[in-house]
Parts: C-alpha cells; sequence; structure tokens
C-alpha cells in the first residue's frame, strides 16, 4: 500500500437526526483503521452537530472536523459535492455511509486495488437488494443500484476511494459532480 491508513480521510454525510443511531457503526469503522474521517451535516439540527463535536473530542483526533454543508436537508451528492469543493484532504478523496459495520480490518485491501492502476475503487452490491440495475424510466441513481440499463457501472455510493487529480479532471471535463444524475448531464456527459 502506497498511502498510509492514515492518509485516508473518509467524509460520512450524517442526514437529520439519525446519528445518535449511527455512531456505533462510525466507531467500528475507526476501530478497524488507521483512517481519520470528517462528519458532514446535511440538514443536521444543533443537538446533533453538538454530539458529533462530542463524539470527535473522544476519538483521539481521527475526527477531523463537522463540516456542516447545509442546514437543510439536501441530496447526498450535493453534501459530496461541498467538500470536495471546499476540502483538499491530499492525494485521495473518500466517502463512506454511516451505517457501515466494520467488523475487521478493512482499508488495506481496498487501497492495494487503488495501487494496482485503478482512479477509484468502490463498494459492492449492497446485501438489502437483489436487483442492482436502474429501474426504466427512473431520473437518477438510486442508492441500490449501480448499473444502467445499458450495462453501464456507475461507482456505488456507499464506499468509496477516488484518486482526488482524475477525480477533478472528469468533474470539470464533463461539468458533474456526485449530485449530477438524470437531467442535470448534459448530452455529451
Amino acid at each position: 500500500m502506497t498511502l498510509a491508513e492514515s492518509d485516508f480521510v473518509f467524509n460520512i454525510v450524517c442526514v437529520g437526526s439519525d446519528f445518535p443511531y449511527l455512531r456505533h457503526f462510525v466507531a467500528s469503522q475507526l476501530r478497524h483503521s488507521d483512517a481519520r474521517f470528517r462528519f458532514v451535516a446535511n440538514g443536521c439540527p444543533p443537538d446533533q452537530l453538538q454530539l458529533m463535536e462530542e463524539f470527535a473530542a473522544s476519538a483521539a483526533g481521527r475526527v477531523i472536523e463537522v463540516f456542516v454543508s447545509s442546514m437543510a436537508i439536501d441530496r447526498h451528492g450535493a453534501a459530496i459535492d461541498a467538500v470536495l469543493g471546499a476540502r483538499d484532504d491530499g492525494e485521495v478523496f473518500c466517502f463512506v455511509d454511516p451505517d457501515i459495520l466494520a467488523a475487521g480490518p478493512y482499508l488495506a485491501e481496498f487501497a492495494n486495488a487503488l495501487d494496482s492502476g485503478c482512479a477509484a475503487v468502490t463498494s459492492g452490491r449492497g446485501i438489502w437488494t437483489d436487483d442492482v440495475v436502474v429501474p426504466p424510466g427512473h431520473p437518477g441513481v438510486p442508492g441500490e443500484c449501480f448499473y444502467a440499463q445499458d450495462g453501464y457501472l456507475f461507482g456505488s455510493p456507499h464506499f468509496a476511494i477516488y484518486r482526488r487529480a482524475p477525480l477533478l479532471d472528469t468533474v470539470s471535463r464533463w461539468g458533474v459532480g456526485f449530485a449530477s444524475a438524470g437531467g442535470d448531464l448534459t448530452e455529451d456527459a
């Protein structure tokens, strides 16, 4: 693995008032890696921000920030776009859902896959669904889907590590972001 685990900063989007229920999953991600984390508050009320700050204070510097992307709940991708535009954590840009339980060490395997020449590594099929193809006529990409009707592979939105430079090149070249979907895309994109 070229990068140290501590070089990875995973952005975790927290929505509304769910943090008390999801913090145990985040604790498992902390326990089984040396990565760092950022809470991205998307429409979280002040009491939730306080809980995130308290969690961060108890995490020995591993939760580096509570970043408020929006005071009203916005699309998950918009929160990720806000962080991508506002923060530079180095060679990689990462995110992970707050409801993923880490049962053991996980980061080295994904980092090694990234080292094999990939520009991105994303999670596999969700275990809660058997159909990972976007339904005909759907206006975007729902979280449980990552194949288009024509077989095009989208990155899975639950866990992702991107090399920052190719990601920014793609965003700039095609005028897209993580919130882009369906009718938001130009014909060229």
